[in-house]
């Protein structure tokens, strides 16, 4: 158990290094950018602190990547002399966008398991009255003797799944 916990926390140690570096680079670069990613990155940074199962790296990462798409546009912004950087970073729509990409990350973890699982009920739907199809057919070309269900002796053991804690 500790070790598992160790695990976790190192790859949590090691996300916090990467971050904190990468933000060091550009404050060598630019102060003003620096401080823009670093504000930029919270809802990544809420992400990693937030859970500890087995699936908190995952959520970090989803989160991570869509926040980052948003930041890339105003960090190639800062690089380039078309625009100055602190008249576009510093506006309000900007982390509208910014942080609701890595909202639209958080909706996703929460969202796409149920549009999963309704799209295998569906699917599992479907192949269902395909069978009770299948059978009418028999039934009405080889007649109702085909239909007869045999009793079962034993009811099948199946296997429970141990629940994680």
């Amino acid at each position: 158990m500790a070790a598992k916990k160790r695990k976790n926390n190192e790859g949590t140690v090691a996300l916090l290094i990467i971050m904190g570096l990468m933000i060091g680079g550009l404050m060598l670069y630019n102060n003003d950018l620096g401080i823009f990613v670093f504000l930029s990155i919270l809802p990544t940074v809420t992400a990693l602190f937030n859970g500890s199962d087995v699936w908190k790296m995952h959520r970090t990462l989803t989160v991570a990547l869509l926040n980052f798409t948003g930041i890339i546009p105003y960090i190639k912004m800062a690089f380039t002399d078309i625009y100055t950087f602190e008249s576009v970073a510093w506006q309000p729509v900007t982390f509208l966008i910014i942080w609701g990409l890595a909202g639209f990350g958080y909706m996703l973890l929460y969202v796409a398991p149920h549009v999963a699982t309704y799209i295998i009920q569906s699917n599992n739907n479907r192949k269902v009255s395909s069978l009770v199809k299948q059978r009418q057919s028999l039934a009405e070309e080889w007649g109702n003797e085909v239909l007869v269900e045999k009793q079962v002796e034993e009811k099948p053991q199946f296997i429970t799944p141990k629940r994680s804690r």
